[in-house]
């Protein structure tokens, strides 16, 4: 029953960002289980290269960005 709920849901992005390196999701209409899934999308968001998709980390300089270290590099 729970699941039929869910998919007759509407969720509908209002706003995403990317904050601090990561991603940021503002959503209308959402349920829980929709906000855990942002909620994870979030802290993946930390922690994947935002150019190649490898292993990244917080990257300083300037603008914060999440890199690999060999994107890390090529932008140096």
């Amino acid at each position: 029953m729970e699941l039929d709920r869910l998919k007759k849901t509407k969720t509908k992005a209002a706003q995403v960002k990317e904050k601090f390196g990561g991603l940021r999701f503002y959503v209308d209409n959402h349920s829980e289980y929709v906000n855990g899934i942002l909620a994870m999308a979030e802290s993946m968001s930390t922690r994947i290269c935002q150019d190649c998709g490898n292993p990244g980390r917080a990257a300083k300089g300037g603008w914060i960005r999440t890199l690999c270290k060999a994107c890390e590099e090529k932008r140096k």
